[in-house]
């Protein structure tokens, strides 16, 4: 079991019901199991188990702490009675509650394999630890081990899907499996064939000629907003995590600027809303807790207002392409502020609307006064309307969905 709690500006990673329990009786009544184990009043992680198929005596648990660090390797030779601690190497880097995985080979209940950041495979029960699928993709969350053949694995991390046939030291990556997770994409405008994307873990990539076996990456880390300019197709722009912009200034990608030392030490989101204005493919907007313009392709910014949140960060913004005096700018705490004077002055539109994060904002194409803007329900259990429409810039609005 494992305690936790996820709200929309916090995470607790632990408490004291994180703990190991057994059942003898079908699940009718269960038993706490202790002996040998951490003390649940250190407020445990999240705990993996393996259980040995070979030797079903034998059990494997890999704990974390409650701040996402490693917790340790136990082992027990008795169905869990008894438990030994074993050792560990730091594959967590502080977010253990992102994993939580540990196996044991059908085969030999000595040989366990733990998975985190990295992979790492013991064949002494725990004692003694070497790196392995050391070529893959970091974050492994996944991992198949067939008793027919105990030195080929199936492994899973956040770049895809890996096959080895010696015990994980040499690696196959299978490409053609579309297992990509993207946030955010664009196409260019100036050619409908080029697709870029912001991905999971996985960078910004791009795809030419429409053909889906060309993927090239355009920038590292978590992939977000992307856009290309549409004037220009050689002037793209891309970010990772927490607002890092940079714009490339060529399509070889050779030639590129950082863009976020203005607003570097503000309060960002991981997904860093930003747009290129569409009545001037210089003018950018961006969204940290507070709206900035840059006039110059982002070279400078301005700050145009002050703190829009309640503690949260910009989670949407856009620019009516009817009336670019229409700005709009929603935010993670469920704030919709809108300008109708050119960011001048904004005023909140929002409470009417759900208390909840605002994840996107759409301007209509033909009418300066409608907008609709959608909501995530993904923390709150409520029925409230998941997309919200306005005719008169948000005065009053209506439930879609």
């Amino acid at each position: 079991m494992w305690e936790r709690l996820r709200t929309i500006d916090n995470r607790k990673s632990g408490g004291i019901t994180s703990a190991i329990y057994r059942s003898e009786d079908a699940g009718e009544t269960w038993q706490k199991l202790t002996d040998g184990l951490p003390d649940s009043t250190a407020k445990l992680g999240r705990i993996g188990l393996a259980i040995s198929e070979n030797n079903p005596h034998v059990l494997y648990a890999v704990y974390t702490d409650s701040s996402g660090g490693i917790g340790g390797v136990y082992r027990s030779i008795d169905d869990g009675n008894i438990w030994s601690y074993r050792s560990m190497p730091d594959i967590y880097n502080t977010y253990g509650w992102y994993f939580g995985n540990i196996r044991v080979s059908p085969t030999d209940s000595d040989r366990i394999f733990i998975l985190g950041v990295y992979c790492y495979v013991s064949d002494d029960g725990g004692l003694n630890w070497n790196q392995v699928l050391t070529n893959a993709h970091v974050d492994f969350h996944a991992m198949y081990l067939p008793k027919n053949n105990p030195s080929k694995c199936f492994a899973g991390s956040d770049g895809g899907f890996y096959i080895s046939s010696d015990s994980g030291n040499y690696i196959n990556f299978q490409p053609f499996i579309a297992n990509m997770q993207f946030y955010q994409g664009c196409i260019d405008p100036a050619d409908s064939m080029r697709i870029y994307g912001g991905s999971q873990d996985n960078g910004t990539n791009r795809i030419l000629n429409n053909n889906p076996y060309t993927w090239e990456s355009v920038l590292g880390g978590d992939g977000f907003f992307v856009a290309v300019d549409p004037t220009d197709s050689n002037t793209i722009y891309a970010e990772y995590q927490w607002g890092s912009l940079y714009r490339f200034d060529d399509y070889s990608l050779n030639s590129y600027s950082y863009l976020s030392s203005s607003f570097s030490s503000d309060r960002t989101n991981w997904s860093t809303p930003y747009i290129i204005s569409p009545e001037n493919h210089s003018k950018l907007y961006l969204g940290t807790y507070k709206l900035y313009r840059s006039l110059d392709k982002g070279d400078n910014w301005t700050a145009l207002t002050g703190d829009l949140t309640n503690g949260g960060s910009i989670s949407a913004l856009n620019v009516s392409p009817v009336d670019s005096n229409i700005i709009y700018v929603g935010t993670s705490d469920g704030n919709l502020w809108v300008s109708t004077n050119y960011g001048v002055s904004f005023s909140n539109i929002s409470s009417s609307l759900p208390d909840r994060w605002i994840t996107s904002i759409i301007p209509s194409i033909t009418s300066p006064d409608t907008v609709i803007t959608t909501f995530s329900g993904l923390r709150w259990d409520d029925n409230a309307p998941h997309i919200m429409l306005s005719g008169n810039n948000g005065a009053s609005w209506h439930g879609r969905i």
